[in-house]
């Protein structure tokens, strides 16, 4: 930015300014400092608590889906948050209420975090210098035969990590073809090496 346009700037929008001098103008420079600081810190303390809330909200969708609890008890969990909170730490009230739990926000948040979880299990397969596959079979609600299908390796650090690799619903039979392509399609879409595959177990599966 060039001094004659800063200068130009100046003299045409602030004229009122230029009659302050000397020691009256260091207090106005203070003062104006002062004022500025304050918006900027009232400014990233906004933008901290929506980061804090949008964390919070992560955190809630986490436990929902960890206790295999119903998306749409988001919604009363904030309420009771809200009423512990107007208790509790009135003055943060509105920080509380501003953490998202509908249930289309808990849906979002549970699937960011499964795409997340895929996204490293995957980072962490290429680096594998051998894994297994164990699979199991059980039935939902519905009836629905589903495989669970686990998945452990080892890299050249003896790094051990023991995950599930995918959940596959099979619909129709449940036959040994069946079985093989449902570990073939998971072991495909994780990126998962074939020649890294050193045993695959069943536990009391018909193939």
């Amino acid at each position: 930015m060039k001094e004659y346009n800063v200068r130009r700037h100046h003299e045409t929008k602030h004229q009122t300014y230029m009659s302050y001098t000397g020691v009256e103008r260091e207090q106005k420079v203070k003062q104006m400092t002062t004022i500025l600081l304050a918006q900027q810190q009232y400014f990233s303390c906004a933008k901290k608590t929506e980061e804090n809330a949008i964390i919070a909200s992560y955190e809630v969708a986490q436990l929902i889906a960890q206790h295999g609890k119903a998306f749409s008890d988001g919604e009363f969990i904030k309420q009771c948050l809200t009423k512990v909170a107007g208790i509790m730490c009135p003055e943060k009230s509105q920080e509380f209420d501003s953490v998202s739990l509908s249930r289309n926000t808990v849906v979002q948040r549970i699937e960011d975090l499964s795409a997340n979880i895929k996204h490293q299990l995957s980072d962490k397969t290429c680096a594998f210098d051998f894994c297994s596959v164990v699979c199991d079979e059980s039935t939902d609600a519905t009836d629905t035969a589903q495989l669970l299908i686990f998945l452990r390796g080892v890299d050249n650090n003896f790094c051990v990590t023991e995950e599930l690799l995918d959940l596959s619903s099979l619909n129709t039979t449940t036959t040994g073809k069946d079985i093989c392509e449902a570990v073939s399609n998971a072991v495909d879409k994780t990126g998962l090496k074939w020649d890294k595959l050193c045993g695959v177990t069943t536990m009391e599966l018909q193939l």
